[in-house]
């Protein structure tokens, strides 16, 4: 009988071994696939905000670029008016230097 209680003991001790070991299995394959969720979650997290930042800079250098064309374009509708206004001014002002020189011996 002693025999027999040592013999069930030594199966109960040999399956909560067992249960011991797939147990610690199980947390580790447990563990190493919630890693392997956290590393695809931050990766896909990543992409995204690499994407959000792409539109961010793309829809800024839009901005930039259209502002840079109507700063030019002021510049030059600017230009255009000094020109005007010159080629008008430009005769009688040559007219009143030259009546300045010829008037002076």
């Amino acid at each position: 009988m002693a025999q027999d209680t040592v013999a069930r003991l030594l199966d109960i001790e040999k399956t909560a071994a067992k249960l011991h070991s797939d147990a610690q299995q199980q947390a580790a394959d447990l563990i190493a696939e919630a890693e392997r969720a956290v590393a695809t979650l931050r990766n896909n997290r990543l992409e995204q905000a690499r994407r959000e930042a792409e539109r961010i800079i793309a829809a800024g250098k839009q901005k930039a670029e259209a502002e840079h064309a109507r700063i030019i374009a002021q510049a030059g509708a600017d230009a255009q008016r000094l020109d005007t206004t010159a080629a008008k001014a430009i005769e009688p002002a040559v007219k009143f230097v030259l009546a300045h020189v010829i008037e002076q011996p």
